[in-house]
């Protein structure tokens, strides 16, 4: 029997930032291929692949929450198993380490960080589950998938995974719709513009961002894009009322997938101040934009940036504060680095190396 594979693609949603990103991106490539299949949680991929889709389940989208996130995890361990055995699956991948502890089939699993377990003082009601369930998924997992070096790193020193387990599948940008847009709309909307993007959870770094921000002199403002109400809103609220310039400061919110690459382009610098980051897919769409980036050191963001960013200790402020300067003062040299790293990375490369893992492992 030829070989098929099925994706658990339930993670991602209609309005996809970060992991769901990465699902959406990876899941359509791999769709395309004979023998592949997946289980949805949002029409969108049902419309695309109507006859590759194995079933949606709604429940499941991460739009629904802690209860749809727990779902999720009862559905990987419960459901899918005796599903994978019915579709005669001869592999199946999860894009999140969401696997079953008793596999019917080979599973393999992407690992994209131990962000849970670095800030667990963050994260109080995921520790169960990256402590206790996590670990034994991926010690049971036919072979381990992740983002980076870092996170690969991680997997071997925490959960004690044998390092040949591990394959390092770097995440990817569309450079059909991340490339350079010519300016007019978002600086007619904010002027000139300081850009960070990704969630407002704690680790993610804002209130020194705000802060080494207030320490600039010039006409720029912070244009933040991200869901809020993610554990760290009243430090934000809080460190914005202290600062000089918080008229200066703009909250998106959301922002639609198709606004993001011209935010990207307009953007005198893309700021990345991230504590830790299993990888970071905002700073590779926006090299690929073109903009000038300044982000930092800490984790697996300097394999993203490599010696295209202007790098910070995350840290410290004054040194936050002193590499915006550094690239607002030669922009044209860190757009020419932006867009030549951009170059290395592709969701189809990745694809192609997560599709050999599978077709290795599948029985």
């Amino acid at each position: 029997m030829s070989t098929r594979v099925g994706i658990n693609a339930t993670f991602a949603s209609e309005t996809p930032t970060g992991i769901g990103v990465y699902t959406l991106e990876i899941a359509r490539r791999l769709l395309h291929r004979d023998g592949t299949f997946a289980y949805a949680s949002t029409p969108s991929l049902a419309r695309e692949f109507p006859k590759r889709i194995l079933g949606t389940y709604p429940s499941l989208s991460p739009s629904g929450g802690t209860r749809a996130h727990l779902c999720r995890l009862a559905w990987a361990q419960f459901a899918l198993p005796y599903l994978a055995h019915r579709n005669r699956l001869s592999v199946v991948y999860a894009t999140m380490p969401e696997g079953s502890l008793l596999p019917t089939v080979p599973h393999v699993v992407t690992v994209h960080d131990l962000v849970q377990l670095a800030f667990p003082h963050f994260y109080p009601h995921l520790q169960f589950y990256v402590g206790q369930v996590m670990p034994r998924v991926v010690r049971r997992a036919a072979a381990v998938i992740a983002d980076s070096e870092h996170t690969r790193r991680e997997l071997v020193h925490r959960f004690g995974l044998d390092p040949r387990k591990v394959t390092v599948v770097a995440a990817g940008v569309d450079h059909d719709r991340f490339r350079p847009r010519p300016p007019g709309p978002m600086t007619h909307r904010y002027g000139r513009y300081i850009l960070t993007v990704g969630d407002l959870r704690p680790h993610k770094n804002l209130p020194r961002a705000l802060r080494a921000f207030d320490l600039l002199d010039d006409d720029l403002k912070l244009v933040i894009v991200g869901r809020s109400g993610q554990g760290s809103d009243d430090e934000i609220q809080r460190t914005l009322a202290g600062l000089r310039r918080r008229d200066r400061v703009v909250f998106t919110g959301y922002v639609p997938a198709e606004e993001l690459p011209q935010l990207y382009s307009e953007a005198a610098v893309f700021l990345f101040p991230s504590l830790y980051e299993g990888f970071g897919i905002p700073p590779l769409e926006a090299m690929a934009c073109g903009a000038p980036v300044a982000a930092s050191n800490a984790t697996s963001i300097p394999e993203v940036c490599g010696d295209a960013a202007r790098t910070f200790d995350p840290t410290s402020i004054d040194a936050m504060a002193q590499a915006l300067r550094d690239v607002l003062a030669d922009p044209a040299l860190w757009r020419r680095r932006s867009l030549a790293r951009a170059k290395c990375f592709s969701w189809d490369r990745a694809a192609d190396q997560i599709d050999a893992v599978l077709r290795k492992v599948a029985r």
